[in-house]
């Protein structure tokens, strides 16, 4: 009997900061097209970009407590979102919806939970900071994403536009 050699946990974190392995997407804002090689900008350039003062004082505290309690994560500001090849057909990045690029990413990739951020960020639009804190400490910890928000802190540039008849549909086999 041959044993299947498993990957030491080193192996493994070494392999998700470079992304290794996975596919990943992005699609440009207003759905303009970019050429093949484009280098995707930051998603969230600096907290004086936000216009919203609400959204800078919620971007503000997830930088604050990812550089005290989290600091090997990649900071939200200066990261480039994208979405990993298991969520392709739904939100943001559904080819069905506007152009979808596959992107090639190098430098520290996080994955966690998009659910956790909206709670914050609804918990911050009607003024109820409490609990806030541990919602962003549970994001940072990069547990269950159910609904993965990938942050590349480094660079992403598009290699391909997607068909959208490569995406099947998300529901079909629910129904």
């Amino acid at each position: 009997m041959f044993w299947k050699a498993q990957p030491s946990r080193v192996v493994l974190a070494h392999l998700q900061k470079r992304g290794a392995g996975k596919t990943y997407y992005w699609k440009a804002r207003g759905n303009r097209p970019v050429p093949i090689g484009f280098q995707v900008p930051p998603s969230i350039k600096s907290l004086s970009s936000l216009r919203d003062p609400v959204s800078r004082k919620l971007e503000a505290l997830f930088e604050e407590i990812r550089a005290n309690e989290f600091p090997n994560r990649p900071s939200r500001i200066g990261s480039v979102f994208v979405c990993p090849d298991d969520n392709l057909a739904f939100g943001w990045c559904d080819p069905r919806k506007g152009t979808v690029y596959e992107v090639q990413v190098t430098g520290k990739v996080f994955e966690t939970n998009l659910e956790l951020y909206t709670e914050a960020s609804e918990r911050a639009r009607f003024r109820e900071w409490v609990g806030v804190p541990e919602i962003i400490r549970e994001y940072w910890g990069g547990k269950y994403p159910q609904v993965p928000e990938v942050l590349v802190g480094g660079k992403v540039v598009v290699i391909r536009a997607v068909d959208p008849s490569e995406v099947g549909d998300p529901w079909e086999d629910l129904i």
